[in-house]
């Protein structure tokens, strides 16, 4: 497989990745008057291309074998013979290098590759460097190099998850599980545990499993592997399991801190937070408790929406809403205060907000209110707002209020966006299908005392996972109040517009268009990846995760054409589907998406996500199938933490477009047969899967 990625990037980077060489200084000329066969004859220009100046082995652990690969090539256009002399690696022995040519003289024509692997097996935890030495005929550059980088080895322990919430009744117990895992290179040592705050309430053990440990003789945590599970050999050695018991005494909130110790040099105690209600209602404002109205013209009343939820597990009760400093309530007719509290019709309170009858809000359950901002002077303006409810742990709520009054008139931001090569008119509220290309325009903005001279776009809301940003309209001269937008994944976009007049006045509301991307094809697979160690995902290095899609058999196998539908194999002719890989992203974050139009009835396609490259560590890939535009099935931040790791993600069945997770990792061994029949698929009693059986 890596010769055929190779060949299809030379093929399709053609002349432009050859200057680029050229440019940065990887090719060389040959003008000794020797031909391609050895004789003497014309001039020839013999070039060498070295894919990569540097590996990086950054997801290396102890005692474990990670690989990179690189590539040579003749890319010489005048037909001589690239004579490579020696390969030879100048490094520790924990490095080792295999190319498939042979590491002694090699000979390529014009075209020709040869692929070379270069492995480390880490046996200690200082970094590593060193370098592979490439002799060759070719004039100018006849030494070229690939370095050889290594972090060094080093423990980071991790709670999974890093926060417990319990909720039970008075007397009762609620359990719950923390995972303590090393998600380092090097052996974690773990002292011990211990629960600190209301330990009366709340109480950690560890199984049976792990014994006793302590500072002398602590529990190893090796590097985790997520292979390994529960029952198998070395399970105890991959991952501590934590359990958490809350058993309220009575009627309230509780909280406390489970302590990890161990010698992770930046977090020698890690602290997980424990929180907990006992028959007891919880009051949260989902959109923060300091609400904002920023630039706002005189003489109008600009409202903002407070939304209230109940976070605990007993009917929530608000008694009072009560205006602080420079509030009043909507219906006080005599207030001058330059905020407004407005509790909505058909509740009725006295002057300090006191309301004739609570506002119930069950568990889970949200309400609203408004809250408004008159200004009646060119001045800063601040308020707060009281919320009285039977939360114990909060009984009051702060709202802090901010605004602005502003003499000049605000001008108005105008946005609409249409979709490239579609003729339909400006609007906002687009339906889109991904990869299209939004077109912004907010020049229909005005300002009614003077001009508008500038536009602030901002993306405010985008599925996770998209990288795409605003850029200038292709094709167009430069203009501030015209922007274009790559809709690299299916979900909701909303881009909001501020614009600016020649005063240095914001409008005093945004404009907004939303712009719902939804696929066309009854089935599209999306992938899409998180490299936290690389610096950059947007730009033109990174590391690659591969999509494939394969149309299930007794013979047909991963990574064969034409029943594989991936990056050397994408838009195959299955007879009669017609699938298709519309992106095949190689540096970084995705996305990366497959299409079927046309799948066939009483027939299985499986998914699985190939680590072609781990040049920034461990990626954590997302995968997401929507079947006739609607998002079925999402599988988040699925751990691949080096080059080959293979994810068998689901199996997808035709015509009733269900999707059946298989979630199965193989670490560093991609397939070579054919994807595996489930448990789950022979129990769903769908058709089909008969003829997949041996």
């Amino acid at each position: 497989m890596a010769r055929q990625k190779m060949d299809i990037t030379w093929r399709v980077l053609g002349v432009a990745m050859l200057a680029a060489l050229l440019a940065m200084g990887v090719s060389a000329c040959d003008d000794s008057g020797e031909d391609g066969d050895g004789g003497f004859g014309e001039v020839t220009k013999i070039e060498i291309a070295v894919n990569t100046n540097t590996l990086s082995f950054s997801s290396a652990r102890v005692g474990e074998t990670t690989s990179e690969i690189f590539f040579i090539q003749n890319v010489s256009q005048d037909g001589g013979t690239l004579v490579i002399s020696s390969i030879t690696l100048e490094a520790s022995s924990e490095f080792q290098i295999a190319c498939s040519k042979g590491v002694g003289e090699v000979r390529l024509q014009p075209g020709e590759t040869a692929e070379c692997e270069v492995s480390l097996t880490p046996s200690g935890r200082e970094e590593l460097a060193g370098r592979v030495v490439i002799a060759s005929n070719a004039r100018d550059t006849p030494t070229v190099s690939v370095t050889l980088t290594t972090l060094g080895l080093s423990q980071d322990i991790e709670a999974d998850p890093s926060k417990l919430v319990f909720a039970a009744r008075e007397g009762q117990s609620s359990r719950k599980l923390v995972t303590i895992r090393n998600v380092g290179t090097f052996p974690l040592e773990v002292y011990g545990y211990e629960v600190t705050g209301q330990a009366d309430v709340f109480t950690a053990e560890v199984g049976e499993e792990y014994g006793e440990f302590t500072e002398d003789e602590p529990l190893i945590l090796n590097p985790h592997n997520d292979n390994i599970n529960e029952g198998d050999e070395g399970f105890e050695n991959n991952e501590l399991r934590v359990f958490v018991d809350y058993t309220p005494e009575t009627t309230g909130s509780d909280t406390a801190d489970l302590l990890i110790y161990s010698n992770d040099p930046d977090t020698s105690v890690l602290t997980v937070e424990l929180t907990a209600s006992s028959n007891a209602p919880c009051i949260l404002v989902l959109d923060g408790t300091r609400v904002d109205f920023g630039a706002s013209r005189i003489g109008d009343l600009h409202e903002r929406t407070i939304t209230v939820q109940n976070c605990g597990n007993d009917t929530l009760e608000i008694s009072q809403v009560e205006p602080g400093s420079n509030v009043g309530l909507v219906t006080d007719a005599t207030s001058t205060a330059p905020f407004v509290v407005d509790m909505g019709v058909n509740r009725e309170a006295d002057n300090t907000g006191l309301l004739t009858e609570p506002i119930e809000i069950e568990p889970g359950a949200t309400d609203t209110f408004i809250v408004g901002y008159a200004p009646t002077a060119e001045v800063p303006d601040t308020g707060n707002v009281y919320i009285h409810s039977n939360d114990d742990a909060s009984p009051i709520v702060e709202l802090d209020l901010f605004g602005r009054g502003v003499v000049n008139q605000c001008p108005t931001a105008v946005a609409k966006g249409t979709i490239r090569g579609v003729n339909l008119p400006p609007t906002t509220s687009i339906d889109a299908a991904p990869l299209q290309t939004l077109i912004l325009d907010g020049s229909d903005s005005t300002d009614l005392d003077g001009s508008v001279v500038n536009f602030m776009w901002e993306v405010a809301a985008r599925p996770d996972g998209s990288v795409a940003q605003l850029q200038q309209v292709s094709g167009e001269v430069a203009d501030p109040a015209r922007r274009e937008f790559f809709l690299d994944l299916a979900g909701r976009f909303v881009f909001r517009l501020t614009a600016i007049d020649d005063g240095g006045s914001p409008s005093c509301e945004v404009a907004e268009v939303e712009v719902l991307v939804i696929p066309n094809e009854a089935i599209h697979v999306q992938l899409v990846w998180n490299n936290p160690q690389d610096p950059d995902q947007t730009d033109f290095s990174g590391s690659d995760v591969d999509m494939h899609f394969l149309k299930m058999s007794r013979t047909n196998a991963w990574f064969t054409s034409p029943y594989d539908n991936y990056f050397a194999n994408r838009e195959p002719l299955w007879s009669p589907e017609l699938p298709s890989l519309d992106i095949d992203d190689t540096n970084g974050a995705g996305p990366e998406n497959i299409n079927l139009d046309n799948p066939v009835e009483c027939t299985w396609y499986a998914v699985g996500m190939h680590y072609w490259r781990a040049q920034f560590g461990t990626a954590y890939a997302t995968v997401r199938i929507y079947i006739n535009g609607q998002l079925v099935f999402e599988a988040l931040n699925k751990p691949l933490t080096a080059t080959n790791d293979w994810w068998d993600v689901a199996r997808i069945h035709w015509p009733s477009g269900q999707v059946l997770l298989v979630d199965t990792l193989d670490p560093a061994q991609r397939p070579s047969g054919p994807a595996p029949v489930t448990q789950d698929m022979i129990d769903s009693g769908l058709c089909g899967v008969t003829e997949l059986m041996p």
